[in-house]
């Protein structure tokens, strides 16, 4: 997490199919080490350090109102954001958040 690091984090340009996700794919094998970077700090960081149209995806399964709060930031900002979790948890939120995208992932797909 660049937030405790201090370094610039991976930026990849915006792109579509097979190559994009090589791409993420390789950048996630560069990361050698974890911090307690939560992901709403990992928001904060990403709205300072992106331009207001930017698009965030997020793939979660914790939501709190720490996250809540950086995401209603951004939104003012004029960050788009998408957010893939369990079904529970997107359902509890997608009122909260009527702006934002959920896309539930469909748990009983998981248990094998």
């Amino acid at each position: 997490c660049p937030v405790h690091e201090g370094a610039g984090g991976v930026m990849l340009p915006v792109s579509r199919g097979r190559k994009q996700y090589h791409k993420v794919f390789r950048a996630l094998t560069q990361v050698t080490n974890y911090t307690n970077c939560t992901t709403a700090q990992l928001v904060k960081y990403s709205i300072k350090n992106n331009v207001p149209s930017t698009r965030m995806v997020l793939v979660t399964c914790i939501m709190t109102d720490e996250l809540v709060d950086a995401i209603q930031v951004g939104i003012r900002k004029g960050f788009s954001f998408e957010i893939v979790t369990q079904r529970s948890i997107a359902s509890e939120w997608e009122s909260k958040l009527p702006q934002v995208l959920f896309y539930a992932l469909r748990e009983d797909a998981y248990e094998n």
